[in-house]
């Protein structure tokens, strides 16, 4: 009798780069066994702002931080995650400087988020459905 073990990998390239990124040490081989086969879903990413930041733009977020480096904070849902990434790629692109706030998952980030102790975050558009 043959036996068959059928794997599903479930992962975000960008979050498994930044990994292998973290620990330059530990060589990572994981692209090479692996070959995508299927697009299963595609989750946008929006940048959400707490309430009691005063940049009610893109613009003007950019402006406040870079009037003010390393004053605004991100929340996101843990390092390497997509919303950590995209806010990297987001400063570099805007040369501004913002400071990482990593949570252990995206519900208590936008709660601190709503809460007014982290500034901004980019998340999945799944998980603002009661932001206002």
């Amino acid at each position: 009798m043959i036996k068959r073990t059928l794997a599903l990998a479930v992962f975000t390239l960008g979050s498994t780069f930044a990994q292998a990124q973290q620990w330059p040490t530990k060589p990572i081989r994981f692209v090479v066994p692996f070959a995508p086969v299927i697009l299963l879903a595609r989750v946008p990413n929006i940048l959400a702002v707490a309430p009691d930041v005063p940049a009610k733009t893109l613009q003007e977020l950019v402006a406040l931080a870079k009037a003010k480096p390393d004053t605004l904070t991100y929340g996101s849902a843990g390092n390497g995650s997509s919303g950590h990434l995209a806010m990297e790629y987001f400063m570099a692109e805007s040369a501004i400087k913002m400071i990482h706030v990593p949570y252990k998952g995206t519900g208590p980030m936008l709660q601190d988020m709503l809460g007014g102790r982290v500034s901004a975050t980019f998340t999945g558009a799944q998980g603002t459905n009661r932001c206002r």
